[in-house]
């Protein structure tokens, strides 16, 4: 009988157990591409549209619970979609408010940023943006006031709204004195539990890609989201690790590509604490450890501006042995 309770007894501290651990958090998104605007106001993007329908491919495959896709394209089945500025106030803030703290929220914004003269505040152009009326743009501190609203632990924007030269060109002359892309070098502070990672540094070009069909940066985000970020023999996919890959790999690209004097260097803004698993991959990541291959190019340029140009070449020579793509 002693046995018998015994055992009873262990059923039940162990049914107490699994009932006391801890939910697992959900994931959501927020994605918002806007690919045409009014011709007298901003110039047309190419590849905003496929940057954000890809992403969102990536993260449902991911097993996000519920991903919102904002673009012309979709707003046509279903006007609530449409990325016009009160749809998307609305829908960030349905997506937010239910949030609990185990919780993950991505928001990614691809379209046109401007900054107005005398202000440091850079704004999101949404498709029915009339730059004389700041009421049907976005502006940063409204998307991080949100964020910061928001319960779940994990917050993380990503946005690709920098992109080069916003104004048609018979407008550019009566607006470019007050109307500009972001160039203030001095990045607002994200909320505590935010994090920011911007496209380009301020000034810079976002560059976009006829090749690739996205712009750089998303490119590089959506390869680095399906595993390319992740460490070796792993299936996880962290912030650090994610921004790690983007930054390298965007910077050396439009270099390569674009011309050796292009710069686009991605910026992360906000602190986080250990590590941030943004998503669980399909497969297992059999590649080169990312943060090796950083660590060892790192030494590499290391040595060659020390002119020691033989040990320089035996650690690239490394790096191209581990990922041919590098060379």
């Amino acid at each position: 009988m002693k046995r018998l309770l015994s055992a009873l007894m262990l059923v039940a501290l162990a049914s107490s157990g699994e009932a006391q651990q801890p939910a697992k958090g959900q994931k959501y998104a927020l994605l918002i591409g806007v690919r045409k605007y009014t011709s007298t106001e901003l110039t047309p993007l190419e590849y905003t549209e496929n940057d954000v329908r890809v992403l969102a491919g990536v993260l449902r495959g991911a097993g996000f619970k519920r991903v919102v896709l904002m673009t012309q394209k979709d707003g046509a089945e279903e006007p609530r979609y449409l990325p016009k500025a009160p749809n998307i106030r609305r829908e960030l803030k349905t997506l937010l408010q239910n949030c609990k703290p185990r919780d993950t929220v991505i928001v990614a914004v691809c379209g046109h940023g401007v900054q107005f003269r005398g202000s440091d505040e850079p704004y999101f152009c949404p498709m029915d943006t009339a730059l004389k009326n700041k009421k049907t743009l976005i502006s940063l501190s409204e998307v991080y006031q949100a964020l910061s609203d928001c319960k779940a632990k994990t917050k993380v924007l990503f946005s690709d709204s920098c992109r080069n030269d916003p104004l048609p060109s018979n407008t550019r002359t009566a607006l470019g004195k007050q109307i500009f892309a972001p160039t203030d070098n001095k990045r607002k502070t994200p909320p505590r539990n935010v994090i920011a990672v911007f496209s380009c540094a301020a000034g810079e070009v976002a560059y976009e890609s006829a090749k690739l069909k996205h712009g750089v940066f998303f490119h590089f985000l959506i390869e680095g989201l399906r595993g390319k970020a992740a460490p070796r023999n792993s299936t996880e996919v962290s912030l650090g690790a994610l921004v790690d890959y983007v930054q390298r790999e965007v910077r050396g690209y439009v270099k390569k590509v674009v011309s050796k004097t292009a710069r686009q260097q991605p910026e992360v803004v906000g602190r986080w604490e250990g590590v941030v698993k943004l998503l669980t991959i399909g497969k297992v990541s059999t590649g080169p450890d990312p943060r090796k291959q950083r660590d060892t190019l790192d030494k590499g340029r290391t040595l060659v501006n020390a002119k020691e140009y033989k040990e320089a070449i035996a650690l690239m020579g490394e790096i191209i042995k581990n990922d041919a793509s590098c060379a």
